[in-house]
């Protein structure tokens, strides 16, 4: 149970994160990032 709720978060941190960087305004920087909160 306690690895599932890891596992959990590590997502969920994983796609606020990639949200994040595709919101973001950098310049020479190449990410992978979402446009939207549904990410995968």
């Amino acid at each position: 149970m306690r690895q599932l709720a890891m596992q959990s978060r590590a997502t969920a941190l994983r796609q606020y994160m990639l949200l994040l960087v595709g919101q973001s305004k950098l310049e020479n920087l190449s990410l992978e990032g979402a446009d939207t909160p549904w990410v995968q």
